[in-house]
């Protein structure tokens, strides 16, 4: 009688859980699709094979950096680059990350909220905030680098001054 009653349970539990289980699935499924076109919207594709692409370039001038480099090792930096690169084109190719991107975004965010940032990019003003990015990211660079600057020189006009009024009360 208790195997029935526990077989019985379970079915009424399978049976009552079941739909939950697959809206939940189909939630996951429909937030994965939208955070999908979220990140084409957002051109990360794009800035990802930028970035590579200034990974490379960086790469590429590695031989001109190096400094008391036998000839013997200098040789194999051809080698040694097209390895690199080879690697790192497999490691962070878009076809790799793209499903990490998406698991990460359909986590954070809820259909919902990737509806409408989804809403806001296809807008006028989202499309317009895309294009002005790249001059906004330059923009912000150039004015910290500036107040970085500012700070520096702040902290050693402060140095100097604590370090003569100690030598003054003396």
């Amino acid at each position: 009688m208790k195997n029935k009653t526990y077989l019985i349970t379970i079915a009424i539990a399978t049976f009552a859980l079941g739909p939950l289980l697959r809206a939940q699935e189909s939630n996951q499924s429909q937030s994965a699709a939208l955070a999908e076109e979220l990140l084409s919207l957002m051109n990360v594709q794009k800035d990802m094979d930028k970035e590579m692409n200034t990974i490379f370039q960086q790469l590429s001038k590695i031989s001109d950096q190096l400094e008391g480099v036998t000839p013997e090792a200098t040789k194999s930096l051809p080698e040694i680059k097209a390895a690199i690169t080879k690697k790192m084109t497999a490691m962070l190719n878009w076809e790799t990350i793209k499903p990490q991107f998406i698991s990460i975004y359909s986590e954070i965010f809820t259909p919902e909220e990737l509806q409408g940032m989804i809403a806001f990019y296809k807008s006028p003003i989202g499309k317009k905030w895309l294009e002005k990015q790249p001059q906004l990211q330059m923009a912000t660079v150039q004015k910290m680098l500036s107040i970085e600057a500012e700070v520096a020189i702040m902290m050693q006009e402060t140095i100097i001054s604590v370090i003569e009024s100690q030598k003054d009360s003396k």
